[in-house]
């Protein structure tokens, strides 16, 4: 874990854009989105939020494809880890998450999905992906926090999900993270069970 501390993190602005696919997602796949992204955001937020306007993926690169980038990775794992190496950490510490939404969510992890939607968040959210134009609001200000989300893995019966977040704030580096997260369906809503930090940032001494 120690090793992710020593990470540089950089908002890729002028990247090249990466190739990606707009499957497009269901409404429950955004549900999930939108309950991981809102577990991020403090009771009284008002700032908008920069998010990634594609998915992270498993697979590394030398040219950033996100807005968060670790070392050309989006986060879900280290350049020197391998996939597997990933997983098997997600199955080991991450409590409920089975092989069958580890798989989903490893399949769906090979590429990138698009995202131009709004999430179900109470807070005013900017689609922006690197090597695509970008325009700050006009007030000037800057978002809350830059995040980047996975594609979701459920299991057959679409009532447990996981889902990959990061995210970087700029007030302080220190609630700056990576994280999974395992959700359950309760009463229609979807709630956060378990999580597991993948990597976080420390605030320089």
């Amino acid at each position: 874990m120690q090793a992710y501390f020593l990470l540089l993190i950089f908002l890729t602005f002028f990247a090249p854009a990466s190739a990606q696919e707009s499957a497009g997602l269901d409404a429950n796949e955004r549900e999930v989105m939108g309950a991981a992204i809102a577990q991020a955001l403090h009771p009284d937020s008002s700032a908008w939020l920069l998010i990634d306007a594609q998915t992270a993926i498993f697979p590394c690169s030398p040219t950033p494809r996100n807005i968060i980038n670790l070392g050309g990775c989006s986060g879900m794992k280290l350049r020197d880890q391998t996939v597997e190496d990933a997983v098997s950490a997600i199955k080991k510490s991450l409590t409920g998450a089975d092989d069958e939404i580890i798989a989903d969510l490893r399949a769906k992890s090979e590429t990138s999905a698009i995202l131009d939607h709004p999430f179900s968040v109470f807070v005013k959210q900017v689609f922006w992906r690197p090597g695509t134009p970008f325009t700050k609001p006009s007030d000037g200000s800057m978002p809350e926090f830059a995040l980047v989300i996975s594609r979701v893995g459920f299991d057959q019966s679409r009532a447990k999900a996981l889902v990959y977040i990061g995210a970087i704030r700029w007030d302080d580096k220190s609630k700056s993270f990576g994280d999974y997260l395992l959700l359950v369906k309760e009463e229609s809503a979807w709630t956060v069970r378990s999580t597991l930090r993948a990597w976080e940032l420390k605030n320089e001494k």
